[in-house]
């Protein structure tokens, strides 16, 4: 080489840009994480973390919030699958207690809001729109002894007309 002089020189350069970083993070209160990271350490895609009072997620994280789709177990036996957003049950999903109830439907920050079917562990089944936060629900109950009761129930008691039908087909 001589100053002056033009060369060809070829150059092959592989940028690992959207490769993810993953990492283990163990937080002061007890808290652990073990996944995926963005360029600041915070978990952002797929990790899971297990908290200082026994519940677990295994997820999609967003800059550090619980943030798309995900698992969540509770400490006392509950489970809920399905979409997260900031840290809340926010979307479309399925919830079951430790008890045998379980809810498949919509959910907004954190409560039941919008159409769904809940399943009782007694046997009843309800299907509507539901409002947890107003406690309000607009659907049929549905008995194991095959009667249905349609119409609008507030805090789970009637609320105006509604339609009681017999496993005969008969109604009232």
């Amino acid at each position: 080489f001589s100053c002056g002089e033009r060369y060809r020189v070829k150059i092959n350069l592989i940028i690992f840009e959207d490769v993810p970083m993953k990492k283990e993070i163990r937080y002061s209160n007890g808290t652990y994480y073990n996944g995926e990271v963005n360029r600041q350490g915070n978990p952002d895609g797929y990790g899971d973390i297990s908290f200082s009072n026994g519940d677990t997620y295994t997820g999609e994280f967003v800059n550090n919030t619980l943030t798309g789709k995900g698992e969540y177990r509770y400490n006392n036996g509950n489970i809920y699958r399905g979409d997260m957003r900031n840290a809340s049950r926010h979307g479309k999903g399925i919830m079951k207690w430790a008890d045998g109830t379980w809810f498949e439907g919509e959910f907004v920050s954190d409560y039941i809001d919008g159409y769904g079917i809940m399943h009782f562990n007694d046997g009843v089944v309800f299907e509507g729109t539901m409002s947890q936060k107003d406690e309000k629900e607009n659907g049929t109950y549905t008995y194991p002894d095959g009667r249905t009761v349609s119409g609008t129930f507030v805090n789970g008691e009637r609320n105006g007309y509604i339609v009681l039908t017999w496993p005969d087909g008969s109604s009232c």
